[in-house]
């Protein structure tokens, strides 16, 4: 089986289940199992796919076509640059909670070591972003409850070697910080309309 012929029926299958970035997805996949990059697939689409690659882009395109999220199928997401181990326990970070990441960052601009807390973090995007924008001198502080998402919380601020941020376990309603902080933060996933 060649790339190409991989990639159109990765396609066809999408397109038919009715995937809104059938296309897009089909690519992502093959590069993801595949290692192959664009460049590469268009200068030899032809190229032979090893049989365990071929079976694995199958059941992955399978899978997205049951709609599971192609992130919790290779695991990764990028946020503003960065790239966020992510499953189903933690909220896929969007591009629209960019949008607070930038806000906040303009809210601490012409702080020495602004004092940051993010509650509810998930997989880490908005303190792990901010660590990486604010000062050297910032300090934040990263809030989750989940024993699953605790995981990859951790898993993400080592990846990105935050040595400015602490993470700690608690519920938000009843944690009592033993600080004040100059801006709190948080993309909360369950608020309902």
């Amino acid at each position: 089986m060649t790339l190409g012929t991989l990639l159109k029926q990765g396609r066809e299958i999408l397109q038919n289940a009715g995937i809104a970035e059938w296309d897009l997805d089909a690519w992502y996949l093959l590069e993801y199992v595949t290692g192959v990059s664009r460049s590469q697939y268009f200068l030899d689409p032809e190229r032979e796919v090893p049989q365990e690659q071929e079976v694995l882009y199958r059941q992955m395109i399978d899978k997205r076509s049951t709609h599971i999220p192609l992130q919790h199928l290779t695991g990764e997401q990028e946020f503003m640059g960065l790239t966020f181990k992510v499953n189903e326990h933690v909220l896929i970070p969007r591009q629209d909670t960019e949008v607070l990441v930038e806000t906040a960052l303009e809210l601490c601009d012409g702080m020495f070591a602004p004092q940051v807390c993010d509650l509810c973090s998930g997989s880490g995007c908005i303190p792990i972003a901010l660590s990486r924008h604010l000062p050297e001198q910032a300090s934040l502080t990263a809030v989750e409850l989940s024993d699953a998402a605790l995981g990859y919380l951790q898993k993400n601020v080592q990846r990105h070697h935050c040595s400015n941020l602490t993470v700690v376990q608690a519920d938000v309603l009843t944690w009592q910080p033993q600080q004040l902080f100059d801006l709190i933060t948080s993309n909360p996933p369950y608020i309902s309309d």
